[in-house]
């Protein structure tokens, strides 16, 4: 991954007032709120169902080797 970084001195500001705009007296409508509003569900899965799926990849995938590992026989 690259890094950037930038340092720069900064030797003379000029200052400014801001200005600050008035609050109205009266707030501004709020709008209604459809009644038919869809809802999308951006959390996707549960964790424990990711987590089951890919311990049974990872079972998968370590299960022939584990017998190479285990099995006294194995290396002849």
């Amino acid at each position: 991954m690259a890094g950037y970084a930038v340092s720069s001195q900064i030797d003379h500001v000029t200052p400014r007032v801001a200005s600050r705009a008035r609050a109205s007296a009266t707030p501004e409508p709020v709008p209604d709120v459809a009644a038919d509003v869809t809802t999308i569900d951006l959390v996707g899965r549960p964790l424990d169902e990711i987590l089951a799926e890919r311990w049974d990849e990872l079972r998968e995938i370590l299960g022939p080797m584990t017998f190479y590992l285990f099995d006294p026989e194995s290396w002849r």
